[in-house]
């Protein structure tokens, strides 16, 4: 019998589990091979762009830092290390960032939330972004100190400080996403439609009159009292505490020094309470039944059982229902900034329709990722590996199909847009589509990996299969809509058919390349299955 003394701890247990599954999930995904070349390549990037950013910030904090105490040099520190730590830390769990250790299967053991909380906090400090950000505000505080002088020693203690800060700060919003994503979504769409009418009305207005110099004076007054009231704003930040608390150290004033992390300090307490008691709510939640009543298997053929199931996936998923907000926001891009940019140029609507295409690349590429532990009951029954892809392929279709619809109906009524230029336009479409299901069933049996259906969040996507997503958006968004353009200028007769052979073409590679698919497939079934099932 192990001793008590002897029994590993919860936190230190939930930390080699996760650093063992993370190491095999990246060998089985990478290969022992993969897994040293994208080692070098992240080493190749640190050198070439990494390390001259750090650089920079360490000599941004050594420059301002001099000009200590003056409001703005004050002001300007603040605001950037705030930028780095506190707003970087909410933008990386927005984008998905954290960790997210297994909440779900700890509820069966007795662990406590703290426990979980912590390992979820440490899991989270060896990531990419924590790591990159937490070096860049290490930088900054270290230009600081050392132009400072004495407050050298202040320096550990405020990184800890931000570091924590950011770690938290990942895990709340990435715990808050999930809820606020509804809400999102209707207020983005408000937003939107708040945008395009201002953009409307701008484009409308009658051209502003000269203004003489006694008026633009004034005006430039006025912003510079704007830009005043933001600095002193700017000194109320907790990052310029820390800053003020170097300059204090460095001028041989400890105590006010020490009193000046009282503030941050007590903000980041507030917000590992906060969210510890979110934490402790995602693990007492009930389990998903929103899928439980539908009859999502009542249907002729297993071809379109397949489709159903795919599409009501999708449907069912957070990122699939923000997806169909994306055509507004296409069409807000469209008549606002682009429209500014680029004028009324050919680009227009290929790019609208090339932008729209990528919001089913995370489904595409991933084809079983919803399926989940799912996929095991789909395995079982008796339909073939090319009903699958088919099925897949046409749940997915009509979900894009549906997008395309929206956003061609936008672009006919708001753009004004002419008809073969949305033709052409639906035709580019339709060839990014097949592009990118031809290059997800490969990806999909290759690089297979759960996607959370009630989440925003992406949960340790490879570095490969991000690395695919963009060659595909690159060569879809670009190639294919450079012919578009071409066609445009040089040869519009052709457009529509040239558009149209175009798809044709993906559409016959699509077919062309699916019994290979189907070869890989059952070559790594057992993949899949560990993967997901």
């Amino acid at each position: 019998m192990i001793e008590a003394s002897n029994r590993p701890r919860p936190l230190y247990a939930m930390l080699a589990a996760h650093a063992l599954s993370t190491r095999n999930r990246a060998v089985r995904e990478l290969g022992r091979s993969g897994v040293w070349l994208v080692s070098i390549a992240l080493a190749l990037m640190s050198i070439a762009f990494l390390l001259p950013l750090w650089v920079t910030l360490g000599g941004l904090g050594f420059i301002f830092g001099t000009g200590l105490p003056t409001l703005s040099a004050e002001a300007v520190l603040g605001v950037v290390l705030f930028g780095v730590t506190f707003f970087g830390g909410a933008m990386s769990g927005a984008m998905g960032g954290a960790k997210q250790l297994a909440w779900e299967s700890y509820r069966t053991y007795p662990v406590r939330t703290r426990s979980v909380f912590f390992a979820e906090l440490v899991a989270s400090a060896l990531d990419l972004v924590p790591i990159v950000l937490g070096i860049g505000a290490l930088s900054l505080l270290s230009g600081v100190a050392v132009s400072q002088g004495g407050g050298l020693w202040l320096l550990p203690i405020s990184f800890v400080e931000l570091i924590v800060a950011l770690l938290v700060l990942q895990l709340l919003v990435g715990t808050l996403a999930e809820r606020l994503v509804v809400r999102l979504r209707y207020a983005l769409s408000a937003i939107a439609l708040a945008v395009w009418a201002g953009a409307t009305l701008v484009a409308a207005a009658p051209e502003a009159r000269h203004d003489d110099a006694a008026s633009i004076e004034a005006r430039a007054s006025g912003l510079f009292r704007v830009v005043a009231a933001l600095g002193k704003a700017a000194t109320a930040l907790p990052t310029s505490s820390l800053v003020r608390s170097l300059h204090l150290a460095g001028s041989g004033q400890t105590a006010q020094a020490a009193l000046e992390h009282a503030y941050p300090l007590t903000l980041i307490a507030l917000l590992v309470l906060f969210a510890n008691r979110m934490v402790a709510r995602e693990m007492n939640s009930n389990a998903d039944t929103e899928l439980g009543a539908l009859k999502l298997w009542s249907f002729k053929g297993p071809v379109a059982g397949v489709a159903r199931l795919s599409f009501i996936s999708v449907m069912a998923s957070r990122v699939g229902r923000f997806g169909l907000v994306v055509p507004l926001l296409v069409l807000v891009l469209v008549r606002g900034p682009l429209a500014a940019f680029a004028g009324q140029s050919a680009w227009t609507i290929p790019g609208a329709y090339a932008y729209l295409s990528l919001v089913a690349n995370q489904f595409q590429l991933n084809q079983f990722g919803l399926d989940g532990h799912g996929i095991k009951a789909l395995l079982l029954l008796p339909i073939s590996e090319k009903d699958i892809f088919s099925g897949k392929a046409w749940g997915l279709f009509v979900y894009q199909a549906l997008a395309a619809t929206m956003l061609t109906v936008l672009l006919a009524t708001l753009q004004h847009a002419r008809l073969l230029d949305l033709c052409a336009g639906l035709a580019l479409f339709m060839a990014i589509v097949f592009m990118q299901n031809a290059v997800g069933r490969r990806t999909s049996v290759t690089m297979p990996r759960m996607t959370p259906r009630k989440d925003v969040r992406a949960n340790a996507t490879p570095i490969g299969l991000v690395l695919v997503g963009l060659l595909v958006s690159i060569l879809g968004g670009s190639v294919m809509s450079g012919v578009y353009v071409a066609l445009v200028r040089w040869a519009p007769i052709w457009l529509l058919p040239g558009m149209i052979a175009m798809a044709a073409s993906t559409a016959f590679i699509h077919r062309w390349t699916r019994d290979g698919a189907i070869r890989l497939f059952r070559r790594r079934r057992e993949t899949l299955l560990a993967a997901l099932g």
